[in-house]
């Protein structure tokens, strides 16, 4: 003979949580509200200085595959200097180059270590490095 089973509990209802409702406080009528910038388009309003020269400076070498197949060019480069005079990593871009891509690792590893003197506040600068072979 079979035992009987016994019938499974009913699942409980879900009960509501109460809520507790959190105001922002309303924004100050005679302030204009402050726009939100993207970082680059934070460096772009940074005023420009080409004439800054870095107090410690190392070039970059000239890269030894382009050497033996005796390419030229050069690079163009834009970049900001924070208030401390250090280049700021995510500034750094190549405005162009010729030919492409043959000599811009070999400026970016360079120019990052480069460091200004301190000025209190950031600046954008460039610099354009020309690579020739010597005869």
């Amino acid at each position: 003979m079979a035992k009987p089973t016994p019938p499974k509990p009913a699942k409980p209802e879900p009960v509501a949580e109460p809520v507790e409702t959190v105001q922002a406080p309303a924004p100050a009528t005679d302030a204009p509200p402050t726009p939100v910038v993207a970082p680059s388009a934070m460096s772009a309003q940074l005023p420009m200085n080409v004439s800054a020269a870095p107090e410690i400076r190392g070039e970059p070498s000239y890269p030894s595959r382009a050497r033996r197949r005796r390419i030229e060019g050069y690079v163009l480069v834009e970049f900001v200097v924070d208030a401390n005079g250090n280049i700021v990593t995510d500034s750094y871009k190549v405005l162009e180059s010729k030919p492409k891509k043959v000599f811009d690792k070999v400026v970016r590893r360079a120019v990052l270590r480069w460091r200004y003197a301190p000025t209190g506040s950031a600046f954008r600068t460039q610099q354009r490095f020309k690579f020739s072979m010597q005869n």
